[in-house]
């Protein structure tokens, strides 16, 4: 993924298209299998380029309430391919395409404990997403010989811990540093564009 995505984002710089995604999407879903265990998560994370690149295109308004009856109706239509004609990655690939053709275009939900709780939820969920999977194993393999309350009783702190600190000493470093070398990539500006954008 950290190989692929400044190529795809350079990529989408010369050829600022959603057909561009979807053209890299199939060949990325072809190549697959000649690499399955380089490629076997690339097809996903296309999806979240896909929605990327269709937010800065026109979209659609709408109605929030679009997004959890699509996922809704998504996640049937999964399980139905799951268990039936694509057992294996392909549906996960396609459910990920979907994803990333619906989220751009609906409006964001009001305010409320549910959004305040998914921006959390989304400001960690890197450090949860790599962090959980090391505390189970801590957890559940490597102290397998401990009582299974004491087991719970390390892991259910660890499962806040661990995110909240690779975020805070990993994660949100690594986006500081990749912002800085970004700013120094980009050409300089006029005079008056810079006051301009110092002013906003």
């Amino acid at each position: 993924m950290y190989l692929m995505l400044p190529a795809i984002f350079f990529l989408l710089k010369r050829v600022p298209s959603k057909l561009t995604v979807l053209v890299l999407w199939v060949a990325v879903c072809g190549a697959q299998p000649l690499a399955p265990q380089l490629l076997e998560y690339a097809p996903c994370f296309l999806g979240g380029v896909f929605a990327y690149q269709l937010a800065k295109e026109r979209t659609f308004a709408l109605p929030s309430w679009v997004l959890p009856t699509s996922m809704s109706f998504l996640f049937v239509l999964y399980v139905l391919l799951k268990f039936t004609v694509l057992p294996d990655s392909r549906s996960d690939y396609l459910l990920c395409m979907f994803l990333g053709g619906i989220i751009p275009n609906v409006t964001e939900f009001k305010r409320s404990w549910l959004t305040s709780t998914c921006q959390v939820l989304a400001k960690y969920s890197y450090g949860i997403y790599l962090g959980h999977a090391l505390v189970f194993w801590l957890c559940f393999v490597k102290l397998s010989f401990l009582p299974i309350a004491a087991r719970l009783s390390l892991m259910i702190p660890l499962m806040f811990i661990v995110p909240f600190a690779a975020y805070k000493i990993i994660e949100a470093p690594s986006v500081a540093l990749g912002r800085r070398l970004a700013c120094g990539l980009r050409p300089m500006q006029e005079p008056n564009t810079v006051a301009r954008d110092f002013r906003r």
